[in-house]
């Protein structure tokens, strides 16, 4: 079936949109307030309730889309090549223990904003090579930010508190 049925306006319309890249994998949502890790997490409607289970249910280039609230899970890890997690406004990782968030997957994408709180260890670990982290402040911990990964881009990042005898950042 060609396009010639469709009226200019619409034609105008169809054309512009053919041009619009898409985001290439699945998108996962995740939800503290009203979501159930029973859920399929395939739409917010039916959002996983931890970070966790999202990063269970991805593949490699898929997206975690994190809804607001607090979220203290431990043991996080965005370990698949091109995941991304995004964050709105009001996320919070507060982890009870162990490392607030890791990022061990190449390509990997972590968008706040973001903020984690780690009692007594590191923030964010990324190990993870070719990595962009953006708008994530970490509050407390040893390191804030201990990075470990080759080629790993910070934009808009913020460190502070840490115990004493650490830094901020690692690199």
């Amino acid at each position: 079936m060609g396009t010639s049925h469709i009226p200019p306006l619409e034609m105008e319309m169809h054309n512009h949109l053919a041009h619009v890249a898409g985001f290439g994998g699945d998108i996962h949502y995740v939800n503290k307030g009203t979501g159930s890790d029973s859920n399929t997490g395939h739409s917010p409607c039916d959002a996983f309730e931890t970070i966790g289970a999202g990063i269970s249910a991805s593949a490699a280039g898929d997206a975690i889309n994190v809804k607001a609230g607090t979220y203290t899970e431990t043991g996080l890890d965005i370990n698949l090549a091109g995941l991304e997690l995004w964050c709105e406004a009001g996320v919070l990782i507060d982890p009870a223990t162990g490392v607030g968030l890791t990022v061990s997957g190449a390509s990997c994408v972590v968008r706040g904003p973001l903020k984690i709180t780690p009692s007594a260890a590191v923030g964010m670990l990324v190990s993870g090579v070719e990595c962009r982290i953006s708008d994530v402040k970490i509050v407390g911990g040893t390191h804030c930010f201990h990075i470990t990964g080759a080629g790993v881009i910070l934009t808009s990042c913020a460190a502070g508190f840490p115990s004493a005898g650490n830094s901020g950042y690692n690199i």
